[in-house]
């Protein structure tokens, strides 16, 4: 199995990344960082999704799967590729991990000021 890794980097057009000259030299050595126009924040995920997706349609990225890891998760690679291997006879799997029973966090937890993690109502109105 062959893989290839793309970094995407969220930057607003009028804004530099923090050190542009270590991002420029490790563009051109590994050329696998992609800068799209966006704030990279966490609020802003599904945007950043997007353009991964439009990305891999535009650039006609030849591949068999497609997987999106966020920096906060650890890939168990031995254990994927071993089920990527179960999976190869499957070609459009969509695979995820839901949580069930789960609700939005409206506000942060005691003895704190904010969190990442708040879906205030404007944002998602459903209480699950």
């Amino acid at each position: 199995m062959t893989f290839n890794f793309r970094f995407w980097i969220g930057v607003r057009k009028h804004s530099k990344p923090g050190d542009p000259e270590k991002l420029d030299r490790e563009i051109r050595e590994h050329n696998d960082i992609v800068l799209a126009d966006f704030e990279d924040s966490y609020t802003n995920l599904t945007i950043k999704s997007v353009i991964m997706l439009k990305y891999i349609l535009e650039e006609k990225i030849n591949a068999n799967r497609f997987v999106k890891v966020d920096d906060d998760a650890y890939v168990n690679a031995q254990k994927y590729i071993s089920s990527l291997r179960a999976l190869l006879s499957h070609p459009f799997d969509f695979i995820c991990h839901a949580v069930e029973h789960s609700h939005p966090l409206r506000k942060a937890r005691l003895g704190s000021q904010s969190s990442k993690w708040i879906l205030p109502k404007w944002m998602y109105p459903r209480s699950w």
